[in-house]
C-alpha cells in the first residue's frame, strides 16, 4: 500500500454535504471504531473433520443416533457419502443465517410441520418421526439489514466503475506491483451513522457509505451512489423457509423486511435528515425525489424495486 487515498471527489462533496451541513464529525473509522452516532469516515465451503480439509463440500445432514451425532451426509462432486465422527470429535454447523437452519431442519430437528414436509420429500435421513428433535425456534428471528440505493449526481464528480475482468493497465499495474490504487479497496468513499431515538427511549441505528459509481439506470459520468441501512435496534425479523423440491433451499420469509413499521419510518427519517442538509452542495438525487416527505419515502422504499429491499 502506497497511503493514499484514491477517488475522492465523491468524499469531498459528501465533506461538504455531512459535516459542513449535518453536523457530522469527521474521524478515521480504524481509529473510531466504536464511535457511531453523527459520525462520517473515510475508510467456498470448507468442511474440516479428522484434521482433513474437504473442499467445495456439500453438507446436506448430520448422521445422528439420539441425541448423538455420528457423522455428516456429505456431496462431493455429485457423489453422496457419509464422513463418520470419532468417538471423542464434535461437528460444528456454521452455514450462517441460512444454512445453518437447513441443516438443522434436514438433521430432524427444527419445526415438527417443516420436518414432515422434508420427510415427505425425502429430504430427511432414516430416523422416525418419534426421533426426531422438534423446536419451533430453528429458523426463527431472522434478521436483515433493509438497503436502500440513492444514486447522486454532481458537476464536481467523477464516477469510476470498476471492470475487474478488463481494468485500466495503470490501475492494473498499481495494484500488482503495489497493493496500491483503485483496485486496492472496495470502492466506498466514506461511511456514515446515525441514531433515530423514539418517543419511548429506544434508539434505532441507522448507516450510510457513498460509493464511487451510479447504479441501475443511474450511470453517468457524474453519479455515485449512497447506501442507506437500517442497522440496530430494528424490530423486523421472519424466519427462514425452505423452498420446494429437488433440493429444498433456504431462503427468507416476507417478514424479515419492514414486518414493524418502526423500521421502515426510522430509515424515511434518516434520509430525510440527509435530504435536508443536501442545499448548497451540488448533489442531485436521481430516484428519489429529494422534496419527498417521510411518508412518501416510506412508500419507496417499503415496495421492491432494483433500488429497494435489498
Amino acid at each position: 500500500m502506497d497511503g493514499l487515498y484514491y477517488q475522492q471527489l465523491g468524499y469531498n462533496v459528501a465533506k461538504q454535504w455531512l459535516v459542513g451541513n449535518a453536523n457530522y464529525t469527521e474521524l478515521n473509522i480504524n481509529a473510531n471504531s466504536r464511535r457511531k452516532p453523527k459520525l462520517s469516515a473515510t475508510p467456498s465451503i470448507t468442511t474440516k473433520m479428522a484434521n482433513a480439509a474437504a473442499h467445495g463440500t456439500w453438507v446436506q445432514r448430520v448422521v445422528r443416533i439420539g441425541n448423538t451425532a455420528t457423522g455428516v451426509v456429505v456431496n462431493i462432486n455429485d457423489a453422496t457419502s457419509t464422513i463418520s465422527l470419532k468417538s471423542n470429535g464434535r461437528i460444528i454447523l456454521s452455514g450462517g443465517a441460512l444454512k445453518s437452519p437447513e441443516l438443522l431442519m434436514k438433521s430432524d430437528i427444527g419445526d415438527p410441520t417443516v420436518l414432515t414436509t422434508l420427510s415427505a420429500a425425502n429430504q430427511l435421513g432414516s430416523l422416525p418421526s418419534s426421533q426426531w428433535i422438534n423446536n419451533t425456534a430453528v429458523g426463527a428471528g431472522l434478521f436483515d439489514n433493509p438497503n436502500t440505493f440513492i444514486a447522486m449526481s454532481a458537476p464536481s464528480v467523477q464516477a469510476y466503475n470498476y471492470v475487474y475482468e478488463n481494468p485500466p493497465q495503470a490501475d492494473q499495474n498499481l495494484y500488482l506491483t503495489k497493493r496500491a490504487g483503485n483496485y486496492a479497496f472496495a470502492g466506498g468513499s466514506c461511511s456514515f451513522w446515525d441514531t433515530v431515538i423514539h418517543a419511548d427511549g429506544t434508539v434505532a441505528g441507522v448507516q450510510g457509505g457513498l460509493g464511487n459509481a451510479g447504479y441501475q439506470d443511474c450511470t453517468n459520468a457524474m453519479t455515485v451512489t449512497m447506501n442507506i441501512y437500517g442497522t440496530s435496534g430494528l424490530k423486523s425479523s421472519g424466519r427462514v423457509v425452505l423452498g420446494g423440491g429437488p433440493d429444498y433451499l433456504p431462503g427468507p420469509s416476507g417478514g424479515v423486511y419492514y414486518s414493524n413499521p418502526q423500521d421502515a419510518l426510522d430509515i424515511a427519517t434518516f434520509i430525510r435528515r440527509l435530504f435536508d442538509a443536501l442545499p448548497g452542495t451540488g448533489l442531485t438525487p436521481l430516484n428519489l425525489d429529494p422534496a419527498s416527505t417521510v411518508s412518501q419515502i416510506v412508500s419507496y422504499i417499503t415496495i421492491w424495486t432494483p433500488y429497494t429491499r435489498g
